[in-house]
């Protein structure tokens, strides 16, 4: 178990090891709570960046085919199976 000392103005160092476990990163905040003589700390959720569309471009790469006209030809046989 690690330990950490309480500096002067109250405040302490979280190990690398707990921070790079917990996926902590500067400016997060943790919230504190002392229950039955014991201090939790808890990550609070971030919010997903403005951009987080975009870590989704590319999941279907390949799904309709691998070239142009594989899509293209899937897409044809899609639209003509729909019956209108």
């Amino acid at each position: 178990m690690s330990q950490v000392r309480v500096r002067q103005k109250h405040q302490i160092t979280l190990p690398a090891n707990i921070v790079q476990d917990a996926h902590i990163i500067p400016n997060d905040t943790l919230e504190v709570a002392f229950v039955n003589g014991v201090i939790t700390l808890t990550p609070k959720k971030r919010h997903a960046p403005k951009n987080a569309v975009m870590a989704f471009a590319g999941v279907a790469k390949g799904v309709w085919g691998e070239t142009p006209e594989a899509v293209e030809a899937t897409l044809t046989s899609q639209r003509e199976s729909r019956g209108r």
